[in-house]
């Protein structure tokens, strides 16, 4: 977190993750990342242990209480194991600086009523549904594919916020094979490495165990991807 904003300077806003299945572990992360200048930090619901909803709420409220910093709760049960449901959603919202949402939950109509009931500033988690979730009611994407597009992204917001629903559609059906070929897989994070190696903005796509490399095939898919998209 130091080095990035070393390199990014003050103007550019730092949201660090603070995740963990151990709430100290967590409470211990947010803390560090205050002290090394971020902005604000990213909570992920506890994963493998299942908490009960009160368990995830005592978990969330302590790792805020920790931090000045604005919190933002991560809503992902497909790789947690766990969902934020609506009564703990309210409660959670109740705390002053628990402020905003990555939802990556799919539920998109759901979100929207969400966001009507919480007042709470959500963020797609979704790259394929990124269109729908700022049509309704999100302000703005957590995004995988934006490490390669991040430019499209911000006019696809702009788009929307300018009322421009049809301009933005057509963007995001433009940006769909690229969505297809670095997220089809369920390894988003596998195939961002290997997209932005194959930019030259990193050396190499390394990844560390059990991240195993992208296949040819799937490499040669995002190659043409990126040429389709004149990302390279």
């Amino acid at each position: 977190i130091k080095v990035v904003r070393q390199a990014v300077g003050e103007d550019l806003y730092i949201t660090a993750g603070a995740g963990s299945n151990d709430t100290e572990h967590s409470v211990r992360m947010a803390r560090s990342a205050q002290a090394a200048g971020a902005d604000a930090i990213l909570v992920v619901s506890p994963y493998y242990s299942r908490p009960s909803q009160e368990g995830m709420y005592q978990h969330f409220a302590k790792v805020a209480g920790q931090t000045d910093l604005p919190v933002m709760l991560y809503d992902i049960p497909g790789r947690t194991g766990v969902a934020i449901g609506d009564e703990l959603l309210m409660r959670l919202a109740e705390i002053d600086n628990i402020v905003a949402v990555k939802d990556a939950t799919g539920k998109v109509e759901v979100g929207a009523r969400r966001i009507d009931e919480t007042g709470l500033a959500f963020y797609s988690g979704d790259d394929g549904l990124n269109y729908s979730w700022l049509t309704h009611g999100a302000v703005g994407v957590i995004s995988v594919v934006a490490h390669v597009a991040g430019a499209s992204y911000r006019k696809m917001v702009q788009l929307v916020e300018n009322g421009d629903y049809q301009g933005a559609l057509q963007l995001s059906l433009k940006l769909e094979p690229l969505v297809k070929a670095l997220m089809g897989g369920g390894q988003g994070a596998v195939m961002a490495k290997h997209a932005l190696a194959e930019q030259k903005i990193i050396p190499t796509a390394t990844l560390r165990l059990p991240l195993a490399p992208a296949s040819e095939e799937e490499i040669a898919q995002l190659r043409a991807a990126l040429e389709r998209f004149e990302l390279l």
